[in-house]
């Protein structure tokens, strides 16, 4: 079974969190539906704090691991075969 995780670069500095998608902020809504900002929040259980992430960055875990044996998540580039 595949572990569930998301990774996205935080608002305020740009650093990578790990840990779980709790929300994605919403700015209001419209005759379509709900409109959504560019802003999520992910908890991250390591240091117990949740940090809003930029939704643009978000990537789940795919389940897999590069030749390094590093998680990788949607949308990054990585090498999978060893050189």
């Amino acid at each position: 079974m595949r572990e569930i995780e998301f990774q996205g670069n935080r608002l305020d500095n740009e650093e990578r969190v790990t840990g779980f998608l709790a929300f994605v902020y919403i700015e209001g809504r419209d005759e379509n539906g709900l409109i959504f900002s560019d802003k999520a929040s992910i908890y991250s259980p390591e240091d117990c704090r949740s940090y809003d992430v930029r939704t643009s960055t978000i990537g789940q875990y795919t389940g897999l691991k590069d030749k390094n044996n590093k998680r990788i998540y949607e949308g990054e580039y990585c090498y999978l075969l060893q050189v």
